[in-house]
């Protein structure tokens, strides 16, 4: 186990920022997702902190040793890091003890070393037994937990992942989701798990580090990122979020304002008094639901029902706002159908901090 310490890390291809000033603090034991759309940098993140990559500036600490800075870079070899690819990156000529021990050899360990460790590593993902298979006699999931045993037997002190999922089946993502929690829970690693997609760092991680545009804009525990993004990017990005312009009228105290949105008021959360003036205001498809015509609503027209297992996702056009999308869920006895009018209500919202 190790703690990573990012300081102001830049890493730059010409003008581009690839990294620009990444600040990040994972502590020992920690499981940490590095969540962000295609091309925000977090592979490059992974490929700094592993020493394929050299920063420009600040510096990256490893278990308190600095291992990268932009005078100084220890090379990945030195670094004890252990790295599983989404490709698995197994030889194909060699059994599964012999693609687990590849790297003791090359160290020239003793072979009676070699042998205890890849028996422990190939213990702990689930794989004794299997010793003389090769890759190919093996399924995706089983051809990623031989790549976690090659990780194991280095001793690592710390485990980068680099979108293991990816080339994996629904089914099995999910099983190998499992996978990855329990591996963790048995070794007790410092784990950095690289993905683009939420749920899986949703569903893993102690806390997540959302990256735009080459920064760092929020660290925080799943459930703080859904209920409490701190810029738009992350409202959209975390379960979908319509951010739309608001006016805000007055903080009610106890984490709770009052906001005017879409024409209508409504008692939002906040992460602190909210002067009087424009918000953004972060809408997710719970915080919206069909109402009658009595009472304070948007009138709507439906435009898309889509089943996803127990509920129906719906999809609307304001009627004075053609342009605008809103989403909300409605079980099956009370669905509408599409071309329907109806009429909407917004029983909450999250007004977006900062200027």
């Amino acid at each position: 186990m190790a703690r990573l310490t990012l300081d102001a890390v830049t890493r730059t291809f010409g003008a581009f920022h690839a990294l620009d000033r990444v600040s990040l603090d994972v502590r020992d034991g920690e499981f940490l997702a590095v969540l962000g759309p295609s091309g925000c940098g977090k592979t490059t993140l992974l490929r700094a902190v592993a020493g394929f990559e050299k920063v420009n500036g600040g510096t990256i600490a490893i278990g308190g040793r600095v291992v990268s800075s932009g005078t100084e870079h220890v090379p990945p070899e030195r670094r004890r890091v252990g790295i599983v690819f989404q490709s698995y990156a197994l030889w194909p000529h060699m059994s599964v003890a012999e693609n687990a021990g590849y790297s003791m050899r090359v160290a020239g360990a003793p072979k009676e070393e070699i042998r205890r460790a890849v028996a422990q590593a190939l213990a702990v993902v689930g794989l004794s037994g299997f010793e003389d298979r090769m890759p190919a006699q093996l399924s995706g999931g089983q051809r990623q937990r031989v790549a976690l045993a090659r990780c194991l037997v280095q001793s690592p002190a710390l485990v980068l992942l680099d979108e293991p999922l990816a080339n994996l089946d629904v089914h099995l993502r999910a099983s190998m989701e499992d996978e990855f929690a329990d591996f963790h829970r048995r070794t007790g690693s410092t784990m950095i798990y690289i993905t683009h997609d939420q749920a899986e760092a949703m569903a893993l991680a102690d806390r997540i580090a959302v990256m735009d545009e080459g920064r760092i804009v929020q660290v925080a525990s799943p459930q703080e990122l859904h209920g409490r993004p701190a810029t738009a990017m992350v409202a959209r990005f975390i379960g979908g979020g319509l951010v739309l312009p608001g006016e805000a009228r007055a903080t009610d105290g106890d984490g709770a304002c009052r906001v005017r949105v879409l024409g209508l008021d409504v008692r939002a959360r906040c992460a602190g008094p909210v002067p009087p003036g424009p918000v953004q205001v972060a809408l997710y498809p719970r915080d919206l639901r069909l109402c009658g015509p009595e009472g304070p609503g948007i009138d709507c027209r439906v435009t898309r029902v889509v089943y996803q297992g127990g509920e129906f996702r719906v999809e609307l056009v304001p009627e004075g706002a053609p342009g605008l999308r809103l989403t909300l869920h409605a079980a099956e006895s009370g669905r509408p159908a599409p071309g329907d009018a109806v009429r909407v209500s917004i029983d909450g919202a999250w007004v977006i901090p900062g200027p």
